[in-house]
């Protein structure tokens, strides 16, 4: 025990109910009947002044991220998608810098619809860069597709889902 103990290590220490909002990198939590451990933290700052938060989840063979909308408390796991299958016209439009607000498309009998687009500046735990995000959502807006475009080009695609608070259970701090 240190002698020169802040106040704000020794809160830490005691608290014993953790949400989405106190997760760090390390932490473990449940879902969907398995322990997922935090192994990145993100933090999203939005041109718009907006922040939002990502923690990279890993379960020893499954990666998946739990992303927290500070503006409206919601909540959504994403997982990697090959960009091809969901959109095949998705990579040239966005490379090509093309108007993304008015399209649709069917993926997975379902049919998506722009919802969103930001640019924002991305601090991790690992590493920092910028990206821009075009989102779509289906009609139910339960289900998600995010487009990401990185500082260097790339372009990644997410499959996503919403889900609530109380989904994600017995948070817990690592060692």
């Amino acid at each position: 025990m240190s002698l020169f103990k802040s106040k704000k290590s020794e809160i830490e220490d005691t608290q014993i109910d953790f949400e989405i909002e106190d997760l760090k990198k390390g932490y473990f939590l449940d879902y969907d009947l398995k322990t997922w451990q935090i192994t990145d933290f993100s933090t999203y700052s939005w041109d718009n002044g907006v922040t939002d938060f990502e923690s990279t989840l890993f379960d020893g063979k499954d990666k998946l991220y739990l992303s927290y909308e500070t503006v409206n408390d919601n909540t959504s796991l994403f997982w990697e998608q090959d960009i091809d299958k969901i959109w095949v016209a998705a990579r040239n439009k966005i490379r090509t810098n093309q108007d993304l607000t008015q399209e649709t498309f069917t993926f997975d009998n379902k049919n998506y619809h722009f919802a969103a687009e930001g640019s924002a500046k991305v601090n991790s735990t690992k590493e920092t860069y910028t990206m821009v995000n075009w989102l779509f959502e289906s009609e139910d807006r339960m289900h998600l597709l995010s487009f990401n475009k990185y500082g260097d080009g790339f372009i990644e695609a997410y499959k996503g889902i919403r889900i609530t608070k109380h989904q994600i259970s017995n948070i817990t701090p690592g060692k």
